[in-house]
Order: structure tokens, then sequence, then C-alpha cells
């Protein structure tokens, strides 16, 4: 490079320094506007912009809703151990666990041989009575009477021929013909003969007039006898078989065939499964705001069922002072005596207040909350004011507060962590 070349690029570079340092001046002028330096050095304060927020009115509530659980469980409507009205020896369980039964079905029997054999004993005797009865009702027959009116007639004749002996020896006692023994024999003979006939004759009469009737009763209590301790045999003889009271499941099998047992001893259990309640126990508040028929939804494990409101119990549980509502479940629920059903029932609380969302909040000193509030100054300024408040009741996402506010306060809805009390802010248009 020659020496004019050289010195023509130091005055190029010269320029371009100062072109530069112009720029720069421009850019910081513009950049600083109306505060920039002065002449004299000293800055021109600058105002700072208002942070924009986002305010909520707040609008009056006098009452919220809570939903509380209530726990119960679900129990068949009839079950029962069941055995024998009897003891005895056990002949055959006809059941097992598990299985379904319908009413009258026999379950179990108890050995009831004894029994059948006396029951033929006692309806032997009671045909032997009923044939009597029967023979006493009827009355004799006419051969019997004519035989009994023929023999009358007979002993007569009898009592007459001893009747004439008897004078005769009479007369021969008095003429010395005969002894005075010979005579009493004679005597003694026609007095039976008498008695003989009145016998014969008082029996034909009987028959003539046909049977008493004390006979007739007498012999029908005798029959009636009979029958009552054939019943008697015969319920003894029921009382040795159980029999299903309703339709249900077998769900317990206590004893075997062959073991003798007591009266009253459990021997199955019954379970209705086809008829199952829900009892649950509620806060009297919440049980009187139910009505019968109703019909309320259950959680029951992982399902939600439907139940009818079947009984209110006029009785607290003395333990949790709670009310029992009975509730009955439809056949097709799928629950299971047991299972364990909860109930969800929103309470109204009555409580004034205003609902805010979370993001209005903001945790203050010793465990207190805060919210700021909108306060307008002039026409163009707004600040913030912090307000304590008590939190009432919190949801998803809200909450219900109560304070120094008023309805149709303005506060800020979120991101209260950026603000502090009396900072001027902007409100953005909702």
């Amino acid at each position: 490079m020659t020496k004019r070349q050289k010195m023509n690029l130091r005055q190029g570079s010269r320029y371009g320094f100062g072109i530069l340092a112009l720029a720069g001046l421009a850019a910081a002028f513009w950049y600083l506007g109306p505060g920039s330096p002065s002449a004299t050095g000293a800055p021109t304060p600058v105002p700072p912009r208002p942070l924009p927020v986002t305010g909520l009115s707040l609008e009056a509530v006098d009452h919220y809703r809570v939903t509380r659980w209530y726990t119960g469980f679900v129990e068949a409507r009839r079950q029962g151990d069941l055995g024998f009205e009897r003891g005895g020896r056990i002949q055959a369980v006809q059941v097992e666990e598990g299985q379904r039964v319908e009413p009258g079905d026999t379950l179990a029997i108890l050995d009831h041989d004894r029994l059948q054999v006396e029951r033929r004993r006692l309806s032997a005797s009671r045909s032997q009575a009923v044939a009597v009865l029967a023979e006493l009702e009827a009355g004799p027959r006419a051969e019997v009477i004519a035989a009994a009116r023929a023999q009358v007639d007979e002993i007569r004749h009898q009592l007459s021929l001893a009747e004439q002996q008897r004078r005769r020896r009479g007369e021969l006692l008095q003429g010395g013909e005969v002894s005075e023994e010979e005579f009493d024999r004679f005597a003694t003979e026609a007095k039976a003969m008498e008695a003989k006939w009145i016998q014969a004759r008082e029996r034909l009469q009987e028959l003539e007039a046909g049977t008493r009737k004390e006979r007739i009763d007498a012999q029908r209590g005798r029959v009636e006898a009979l029958e009552a301790e054939i019943a008697s045999i015969d319920l003894e003889i029921q009382r040795s078989r159980i029999q299903a009271p309703y339709a249900g499941t077998v769900v317990r099998r206590f004893e075997d065939e062959g073991e003798v047992v007591d009266a009253g001893q459990p021997l199955l259990r019954l379970l209705e499964s086809d008829a199952l309640e829900a009892r649950i126990g509620m806060a009297p508040t919440a049980a009187a705001q139910l009505e019968i028929g109703q019909t309320l939804p259950l959680d029951v494990g992982k399902r939600q069922v439907s139940a009818r409101v079947k009984a209110l119990l006029p009785e607290l549980d003395p333990a949790t002072r709670t009310q029992i509502v009975v509730l009955a479940l439809s056949a097709d629920s799928g629950a299971y005596a047991g299972q364990v059903v909860r109930l969800g029932w929103q309470d109204v609380v009555k409580s004034d207040g205003f609902w805010v969302p979370h993001s209005a909040l903001q945790r203050g000193e010793k465990g207190l909350w805060q919210v700021f509030s909108l306060v307008n100054h002039g026409d163009s300024e707004t600040k913030l004011r912090l307000h304590a408040v008590e939190v009432l009741h919190t949801e998803a996402d809200r909450a219900l507060i109560r304070g120094s506010l008023q309805a149709g306060d303005r506060i800020v809805a979120t991101g209260t962590h950026r603000f502090a009390q009396g900072q001027t802010v902007a409100e953005l248009d909702s």
C-alpha cells in the first residue's frame, strides 16, 4: 500500500467513528425522552406506570350448601336362624349353603318314626270308636227288638207258672202235705223269675225307645278325644320339619345329619336376598327434610344405585345422636347384606358472605386471609386497600368470605402476590 492510500484509510476511519457517535446520542435521546438528563446533568423524574389488575364485583349471599356424607349398611329385610320346635335326631338336611329356597320348602327333617307308630295306633282306635258311635246313632235293629219282646213273653209265661206252683205249695202247706222248706223254695223261684221278667221288660222298653242321648254324646266325646290326640301327633310330626318361611338364600348350615339337637337350636341361617334395605344414621335436621317414598342416590362400593325412603325411625341412636333412615333397594341393585353404603346430602347453612375465587385470597399474618379492594381516587386513579377476611367455607374453585366489605365492592380477582397496600393500579376492562 502506498503512503497516500494509508492516509485516506485513516481519514475514513475518523469519519466513521464520528457518524457512530452521533447515532448513539440520537438513540439515547429517543429512549430517555423528556426524562433524559438536562443540560446541567440532573435527571427528570418519571412516574411509574400502574400495574394492570382484573376486578370482581362482590355479590352478597345469605347461605351456602355443604355436602355431608352419611354411612350405613345393607341389611336383608328378613333374616334369621331356623331350628326345630322340638329336640331329636336330625334325619335329613335337604339344602346346602348358597341354595335358594321358596316359601314352604322343606329344609330339614327330624327322626319321627315313633310318632308315626303312635299315630297308626290312635287311628285304629278312632275307627273303632266311630263304628260304635254309628251303631248307637242308628239305634237297635228290628230283629233285636223282636227277640227281646219274645224273651219278655217267655219269661212272663215262666213267671206265671212259678206263681201257680207257689200257690199250690201254699195250699199243701196248710194241709200239712209239704214242708215249709219246700214252700220257701218255690216262693224264692217265683220272686227270681219276677225279677228276671222285670229286667227283660226294661231292656225291651229301652230298645223300643232307642239309644239314649247321653250314651251317644259319651261315645262322640270318645271319638273327639282320639281325633285330638291324632292332631297332636300330626303337630309333633310337623314340628319335626323346618320349612322356609319366606323366599331367600341359605347362607349358613350349622349342623348335619345324625346329630341330636335341642328345641330351638339353630340349624340353618336364611337370608331374604331379594328384599334388601339400607339403614343409615343421619343428623335429625337432615332426616327431617326427607319424605317417605322419596328416591335418593346411594354409593354402594364403586357403583351408584337408587333407593326409596321407606321409614324414618322415631328414635335417636344414644351413641351417635343420629336418626335411622331405612331405604329400600331395588331388586337389581347388585348389593348384598353387610355392604357399606354412603349417602351424600346437601345441607343448607345460613351465613352471610361473598363468594370469591381462591386466586383473590392472600395469606396474611397468624393464619388470617386478606383480599385487595379497588378504591377510586378521582377519575383516573385507583388504589388498593387491604382487608382481613374470615373464610367461612371453601369449594373446589371458590371460597365464601366475610369481613369489612360491602355488596358491590370490587376486589382484585387474581395475581394478589404482585400488589401491596396503597398501590396504584389500572383496572382492566371486563
